[in-house]
């Protein structure tokens, strides 16, 4: 009996390990899985009514364009904070340098050379206010370098970069907290980090105030393409840009695209 009892158990798992369960999910075939299906069906009118659309429209270019206006800008306690995390950040990834992209374990000399390069000075004394010029990373640390932990855990090695904080794109509003050879670090409307310098210019009042008095045009389209007023290329727009939009008709829309000058200041 005992045998019988051993051999049943085995038995079973062989049975099963030899065959094959073919399982679908009936609602996969049964309805459409492509979203412009039932985007056919809606009504061809406005999802809000205009007044909502209009004060919905007024609250997002206060919120896009709120670091030119911000009233800490100048404020010794906020710059205090910001100089304050970041030379922590840097003292926490001294101790716990990661991986590279090479799969081996940094050296904290590594963060180190990157601390140094950062040039952080004993405070920030102001901040500036800046433009995105060309669609960027925007980083937790001065470097194109990605940051993996434990490769052996789920979710924290290969592909997720910790050092990269998001997309910022161009036309984007900001204020430059601090700049090095080759990086700022700067605040925008949804976020705060490290951006290459070469993708951001400094931007003059006078500027800044005719760019934030147009209302914002929405990029509806990947790979828009950006066209100067002189029929040349100028860059290429996706899904979400937002423009100060001057004028439009059947053909074409008019918008304001800032650009980067010789004198590091930005022009449109």
């Amino acid at each position: 009996m005992k045998q019988i009892l051993l051999a049943l158990p085995f038995l079973i798992l062989s049975c099963a390990g030899t065959g094959s369960i073919t399982t679908s999910i009936e609602d996969l075939t049964r309805y459409s899985q492509d979203p412009r299906t039932y985007a056919a069906t809606l009504p061809d009118s406005a999802l809000i009514i205009a007044e909502l659309q209009e004060r919905q429209s007024k609250i997002s270019h206060a919120s896009y364009f709120h670091v030119w206006s911000d009233p800490s800008l100048n404020d010794t306690s906020a710059m205090k904070t910001i100089h304050e995390y970041q030379q922590q950040s840097f003292a926490t990834y001294i101790n716990y340098p990661g991986f590279g992209e090479n799969l081996h374990g940094r050296d904290s000399n590594e963060i180190r050379e990157l601390h140094k390069n950062a040039a952080l000075p004993d405070q920030f004394l102001h901040r500036k206010k800046g433009i995105v010029v060309h669609t960027t990373s925007l980083r937790k640390l001065p470097t194109d370098k990605p940051y993996f932990k434990e490769f052996a855990l789920p979710g924290e090695g290969f592909p997720f970069d910790y050092w990269q904080i998001s997309t910022i794109p161009a036309g984007t509003p900001i204020e430059i907290c601090h700049e090095s050879d080759q990086w700022a670090l700067v605040s925008s409307h949804l976020c705060s980090g490290w951006i290459r310098r070469d993708h951001v210019a400094q931007i003059d009042d006078s500027t800044a105030n005719v760019y934030r008095s147009f209302p914002l045009g929405t990029v509806i389209s990947d790979q828009t393409p950006l066209i100067r007023t002189n029929g040349s290329y100028a860059s290429t727009a996706n899904i979400g840009m937002m423009f100060p939009l001057i004028s439009q008709n059947d053909r074409e829309i008019t918008a304001l695209i800032p650009f980067k000058t010789n004198t590091d200041l930005a022009a449109l």
